[in-house]
């Protein structure tokens, strides 16, 4: 395509992409909202080998009465670190789950305590399994009024949903995760692409921090953060931001830990210079 038909491609779509661009914040802004609406704890449901329920606390945290419809959902890991929805996968645990309740009414404040049950059939190999419980609005049954009785017109159709993952775990369990390598074409001053691998049959997590030596002092250029990879995937590639007063050029050293906590271990260190 050259640069004339680049041109009259964008000037002739420039409504739809102003759309699309606008339906994205949207969609931003929709899951923001939904974590400040609907408190969720824990975050993360992790069902062990030797266990077979699980429980999950929701609060309204708004100053309406909320409805919430109560559902299992599939997402896959893909090679750039990102989920996708899907209907069923290999590590599924829909046909496992139970829960109750399926649905809820609560009002400002109020609480639920949703109950997960795990029936994991005879033949499952060893390893962890996952879905997601999605806790997605009912905007028929919830109240759209402000206490005045004025409608909320920025929130006519907006349904919030929050999803966490659910983990089964089975037998023995083992995974481990390192850094396969550097992408140095591809990472920038700003931005450093960094591969990782997954080995094992369960999900493993590591937290990454990035380092450079400057005037022989070792100081972190990157914002620490953890790096999940799902069963799924062998190989994930993330892309690592540099803090705004540093760049990626130097001696740099990659390091991941086991856990967040200052004294953590570390499971490896990689030395890269860029």
């Amino acid at each position: 395509m050259t640069n004339n038909s680049v041109f009259l491609f964008i000037k002739r779509n420039k409504y739809f992409l102003i759309l699309t661009t606008i339906f994205i914040l949207l969609l931003s802004i929709q899951s923001a909202m939904a974590s400040r609406i609907l408190y969720v704890a824990p975050q993360r449901v992790v069902i062990e080998s030797n266990k077979n329920t699980s429980t999950v606390n929701i609060m309204n945290q708004s100053d309406k009465k909320r409805a919430y419809n109560i559902s299992l959902i599939d997402s896959v890991m893909l090679e750039n670190g990102t989920t996708k929805r899907v209907d069923t996968f290999e590590y599924s645990t829909k046909r496992m789950l139970r829960y109750v309740p399926r649905s809820v009414v609560l009002e400002p404040g109020e609480r639920q305590v949703v109950r997960v049950m795990v029936r994991r059939p005879k033949d499952l190999p060893d390893g962890d399994y996952h879905s997601h419980i999605l806790f997605r609005e009912d905007t028929l049954k919830s109240e759209n009024t402000n206490k005045e009785g004025t409608d909320l017109s920025f929130e006519v159709g907006a349904q919030y949903g929050l999803a966490i993952p659910v983990i089964v775990q089975h037998g023995k369990i083992e995974s481990s995760m390192s850094i396969a390598g550097i992408n140095k074409e591809a990472s920038t001053l700003k931005n450093i692409v960094v591969t990782f691998s997954r080995t094992g049959n369960a999900e493993s997590a590591s937290y990454l921090r990035v380092f450079k030596i400057i005037s022989g002092e070792k100081k972190e250029i990157s914002p620490a953060f953890w790096v999940r990879m799902y069963r799924e995937v062998n190989e994930v590639t993330r892309s690592v931001p540099v803090l705004k007063d540093m760049e990626a050029k130097g001696e740099l050293i990659f390091e991941l830990y086991k856990n967040s906590s200052q004294d953590a271990k570390v499971i490896q260190r990689l030395d890269v210079t860029l």
